[in-house]
């Protein structure tokens, strides 16, 4: 079968969804409970603390077009249903939309097409299908160390989440869907948190006005490196989260103590993490030397819920070959890997080590408070 009719035969499944919807809201066959911020914790309307442990995908687009289809093709939707079986234990999917990329695989990106187009032909489609899976879902405004103060930088973080003209917003498209979270953007470039603050609010509040009380989850300047230190640098309102960045650059000489004081007085998801031995800064580690001390870290926090970047066979930190072979158990060769390295040992690739952390912690997503 073509990738096209591929695309299109998985668009149709999804569109199937789309009679479960009413009113701009998508009604899950398979609903997660409805998520709220009290205190440090997320919890569900049962009132138990949720702490949220995933993995995320490469950009929509660049899987849309199949540029992740070295050997064997893959559609979102195969992606999805990888990390819903074999034992993955996924809570979250994190749905990557750059706003414009040129990047190991060519060029794609949410600008690429008019808001409306790309929506219902690539978005829309995999955030139905993760719900359809029972799943939440992160819709990442993917900005890579981006200057947020650039007018366009603005205007298009502004239009993706509030809308313009005839394109309504995300806020407003998938207010209250109790599946669908809101990360606001990825990696805002270099600045102070009370510089970012501003920018930030002001976007929040837009959301808010759209009526959507949805988790909003906010990472902070340097590449989500800077984070709260005070209660006047908190974001005001409610159903925030605090989204940080840890790779083996920034643990050299210990893990970063960045969300101390945020973990203490919100919930905290860790939305980028990984290593690949040899692999480019910022996450060239092991399992040894980074994997094992990060995750001890993340434990000690149960409010801490963790994102793993990435589960592609691109993007780095990798965690598959280009036969979608699961890297870190030894049955993957260097020429089968789009990046060639090092051989594949369960100390080298992150992608045993992810799989493993999330079915052991399957089952303590949700639970009583400490």
């Amino acid at each position: 079968m073509t990738r096209q009719l591929m695309c299109r035969a998985g668009f149709l499944a999804a569109l199937l969804l789309s009679a479960l919807c009413a009113g701009g809201q998508t009604v899950a066959a398979a609903p997660a409970r409805a998520l709220h911020v009290e205190g440090k914790w997320v919890r569900d309307a049962a009132g138990n603390p949720v702490t949220l442990r995933g993995v995320a995908l490469a950009d929509l687009d660049a899987i849309y077009k199949g540029d992740r289809s070295q050997a064997v093709h893959t559609t979102v939707f195969d992606i999805i249903d990888k990390g819903c079986a074999e034992g993955w234990n996924v809570d979250v999917f994190r749905l990557t939309v750059h706003p414009e990329v040129n990047d190991e695989t060519g060029s794609h990106g949410w600008l690429h097409d008019a808001p409306d187009d790309y929506f219902a032909r690539i978005l829309d489609p995999a955030v139905r299908y993760v719900i359809s899976r029972g799943k939440y879902v992160i819709i990442d405004w993917h900005y890579v160390g981006a200057n947020w103060r650039i007018p366009d930088v603005a205007a298009n973080t502004e239009s993706f989440w509030l809308g313009k003209g005839a394109w309504k917003g995300i806020a407003a498209t998938y207010a209250n869907n109790p599946n669908v979270l809101f990360e606001l953007f990825n990696e805002p470039g270099a600045g102070s948190w009370v510089e970012w603050k501003v920018a930030a609010q002001r976007w929040i509040d837009g959301i808010r006005s759209r009526g959507a009380s949805n988790l909003v989850i906010v990472g902070g300047p340097v590449w989500s490196q800077v984070m709260p230190q005070r209660a006047t640098d908190l974001i005001n309102g409610a159903n925030i989260v605090y989204a940080c960045h840890i790779y083996p650059e920034h643990a050299r000489w210990g893990m970063p103590r960045w969300i101390e004081y945020v973990s203490g007085v919100a919930p905290v998801i860790m939305t980028e993490w990984g290593f690949e031995k040899d692999g480019p800064e910022p996450v060239n580690g092991t399992a040894s030397s980074f994997g094992k001390k990060y995750r001890a870290y993340i434990d000690a926090r149960p409010n801490v819920g963790w994102v793993a970047w990435c589960f592609d066979t691109v993007y780095r930190s990798v965690m598959f070959d280009t036969h979608w072979v699961l890297l870190g158990n030894g049955q993957s060769t260097r020429d089968s890997r789009f990046s060639g390295g090092p051989d594949d040992t369960p100390d080298n690739y992150m992608g045993q080590f992810v799989k493993t952390w999330l079915a052991e912690a399957a089952g303590k997503s949700t639970g009583k408070s400490p």
